[in-house]
């Protein structure tokens, strides 16, 4: 591996960490707005409170079917846990 292949890896991973951090912050503000635990919201998908607190933490990427189930169960479109700025994830 060249230093080029390998910079473009660590910036990709970086990138990745940083959208799926973005993603996980605003599934749990929006799950605060509805007033759900993460119980609360694992018991409607369902799915283990363990996984969705890993999709919170930005530790995890998830599947589209995982995203619609979350919006379904939110009751918002899908396109609203999108709704979200890079630059603001710390």
């Amino acid at each position: 591996m060249n230093g080029h292949s390998y910079l473009r890896g660590v910036v990709k991973k970086e990138i990745d960490r940083t959208v799926e951090l973005a993603f996980g912050k605003r599934l749990r503000s929006l799950r605060e707005e509805k007033n759900l635990t993460m119980l609360d919201l694992s018991s409607r998908i369902p799915m283990e409170s363990s996984s969705l607190r890993r999709i919170e933490k930005g530790r995890t990427n998830t599947s589209l079917k995982t995203i619609y189930k979350l919006a379904k169960a939110l009751e918002v479109p899908m396109k609203e846990l999108f709704m979200f700025d890079i630059e603001e994830v710390d």
